[in-house]
């Protein structure tokens, strides 16, 4: 039977499925050659973007038939994962326990999802050695790629850049723990305002649903243009997805479309779940401080 993860080991995980990403913040104790480090390779690795969507706009170019969308996205403010580690990090029993529940319902369905992105990531980097292509991704290049320094070189950098976008499509998952995780804090308010027997508790709990609001809605304006980045990205990947199935193509490419379309679907779902459980504790919360006053 398998150990059910702790909500720090799950923090872990996410941090490792978008580190090539570099959207995770340094602490705000590290130093200053860390964070110039780091810096550094957040330069190179937009950079790294860049040299293959330079080729992928001269494929267009030259293709005018075949649009590749390659994207790329996003960095959270640094105060609200540092709070979300600091209050797990001290969090009570019963707290804990309501964090383990929430981890136990989506981990499966977040743990397949990873692993599928970075199987997609690595499908496309391997797809070379059984597809009648020169390279991962249909780009082209002003220059001959035909001898093997450069065609080598070209390949590697492609597939570097594969595994690199399954870091991006991670950030999703990324901000629904962040959703998870602000939801949680709003069931363990839930379970204060039951317990609560005088004015005074009811004040401290009115504190907290004020300073848990304030999160929230510092998490949501993080991520909303992210969500509505994904959206209209999705929109556009499932709308020339469609086209290549409706019109005659090999069926080795009808098949790497549906797995992209079935990525951009769970990309947009991931977000969904977590945001419509927030809503629903947040109402709970409201609805229970409602009966507090009233009684």
């Amino acid at each position: 039977m398998l150990k059910q993860p702790t909500p720090e080991r799950v923090i872990n995980i996410i941090w490792f499925s978008v580190a090539s990403s570099f959207c995770w913040p340094l602490s705000t104790y590290s130093s200053r050659t860390r964070i110039l480090v780091y810096k550094v390779l957040q330069i190179i690795s937009v950079i790294n973007a860049c040299m293959l969507f330079l080729a992928l706009l001269y494929s267009i170019y030259v293709h005018s038939d075949n649009i590749i969308i390659v994207s790329e996205s996003i960095c959270l403010v640094l105060r609200v994962i540092e709070e979300m580690i600091d209050y797990i990090k001290e969090a009570q029993q019963y707290e804990r326990e309501i964090f383990c529940k929430n981890i136990s319902r989506c981990s499966v369905f977040y743990g397949s999802s990873m692993a599928c992105m970075y199987l997609t990531a690595a499908a496309f980097s391997f797809g070379p050695a059984i597809l009648p292509v020169s390279f991962p991704c249909e780009a082209e290049y002003p220059f001959r790629v035909n001898y093997m320094p450069v065609n080598v070189i070209i390949y590697i950098h492609q597939s570097i850049l594969s595994f690199q976008c399954a870091a991006h499509m991670c950030v999703s998952i990324f901000g629904a723990s962040l959703l998870w995780y602000t939801a949680a804090r709003f069931e363990c308010l839930a379970i204060e305002l039951k317990k609560t027997t005088n004015i005074r508790m009811l004040i401290v709990c009115i504190k907290k649903q004020l300073h848990l609001w304030r999160y929230a809605e510092e998490v949501i304006n993080n991520f909303r243009f992210v969500v509505l980045y994904a959206i209209v990205i999705s929109t556009i990947v499932l709308t020339l997805c469609g086209i290549t199935l409706i019109i005659d193509s090999p069926l080795v490419v009808r098949m790497r479309f549906i797995v992209i379309c079935l990525t951009v679907l769970t990309e947009i779902y991931i977000y969904t779940w977590p945001a419509d459980y927030m809503k629903d504790m947040v109402n709970r919360v409201l609805l229970l401080i409602r009966k507090e006053v009233i009684m």
